[in-house]
């Protein structure tokens, strides 16, 4: 198995690699995504100012008074072209990439993608005034509304206040156009390098800490076995040995993730112009710590046999994590699933 190795890893870094863009026109991508971004909060803004003036005040409308239900009704015309406008500021925000708003801080594209633009998302579902034309007649139902619409209209205003006490506070970044146009970056190839570096080193000992945990109970079960002289104990050891099996592939996945994630977020600026260094660079370290375990491990076997049980084990868990990377680099939204995520969304929360 030793002997494939070598082919195997060149293989995939040449898969990985030829996934890489080749595109250099990341400077233009990136002034156009900015003006997509203003021209997103443009509309949206805009769109609000006519919004909060045509709110009705008193919910319980008199559907007696002709004059009132005439006035209603233009009110949820008008209503409804405002939300045309909402939509159409939700669709411009599309248009933004998401290396673009990482580029320009951490926590952008959280606040601008899941709070402001969330919070007209949240409005776009909701229809409240046609809700309040629909049961125009029953007082009951326009109280109903009327409380659901204040527990909304707080909602929508915590997220706003989010967002707009984001853009207060970091406001040199964002009126810098140097950031904006992806002139200027912190992100440098060396901060990955080292940031992998460390990763690699704490990865190492929490992998450690997990096959022994894992093993313990298999080695327990084993030594009993023995002492009692009882094969029928030994079948107790074969869900423990799917556990760890299966706890090792999951550990390696998350790792694979954590590695591309990185990769791709110091990757994805327009002033990167080697992209294969930092698919060469995550590859490694994606495989590091597996290589390096695998060969202190085959340093403590006493026998060939047991040398080579251990290399075919951990060739075969280095073979799957280097699947995991490429899987990810060509699909990286396989990453968005919470079990994958979840480790990315808690190291990267600020």
């Amino acid at each position: 198995m030793k002997k494939y190795i070598a082919p195997i890893i060149l293989f995939f870094f040449f898969a990985v690699t030829s996934c890489s863009d080749k595109n250099d026109n990341r400077k233009e991508k990136f002034l156009q995504d900015k003006n997509e971004l203003l021209r997103s909060i443009d509309i949206l803004g805009k769109a609000t100012e006519k919004f909060n003036q045509l709110k009705p005040t008193d919910a319980n409308l008199n559907v007696d008074d002709t004059a009132a239900v005439i006035k209603f009704a233009e009110q949820v015309k008008e209503y409804k072209n405002v939300l045309n406008e909402f939509q159409l500021g939700v669709t411009e925000s599309e248009k933004v990439s998401n290396e673009f708003l990482d580029n320009i801080h951490p926590e952008m594209k959280t606040m601008y993608r899941d709070k402001y633009i969330g919070s007209f998302k949240l409005q776009l579902s909701s229809n409240m005034f046609e809700k309040g034309f629909k049961y125009a007649n029953d007082k009951n139902k326009l109280a109903q509304i009327a409380v659901e619409e204040s527990i909304q209209d707080k909602r929508v205003e915590e997220m706003q206040t989010e967002w707009f006490d984001f853009l207060q506070k970091h406001q040199d970044v964002l009126n810098d156009e140097d950031v904006l146009t992806g002139e200027k970056s912190d992100k440098s190839y060396w901060g990955m390098f080292w940031r992998f570096l460390v990763a690699d080193f704490v990865a190492t000992l929490l992998v450690s800490f997990l096959i022994v945990l894992l093993i313990l109970p298999i080695t327990g079960i084993a030594a009993l076995s023995e002492k009692v002289k009882s094969s029928a104990l030994s079948f107790l050891t074969i869900p423990f040995i799917l556990i760890a099996g299966l706890g090792q592939l999951y550990f390696w996945v998350l790792w694979a993730a954590f590695c591309v994630f990185h990769m791709h977020y110091y990757m994805d600026s327009p002033n990167v112009t080697h992209r294969w260094l930092y698919y060469l660079t995550g590859f490694f370290a994606a495989t590091a710590p597996m290589g390096y375990l695998s060969t202190k491990e085959q340093d403590t076997a006493d026998t060939n046999t047991e040398r080579n049980r251990i290399a075919k084990g951990s060739s075969m868990y280095i073979f799957l994590t280097i699947v995991a990377y490429i899987v990810f680099c060509i699909y990286p939204n396989l990453m968005d699933y919470k079990f994958i995520s979840f480790i990315n969304d808690l190291l990267t929360k600020h």
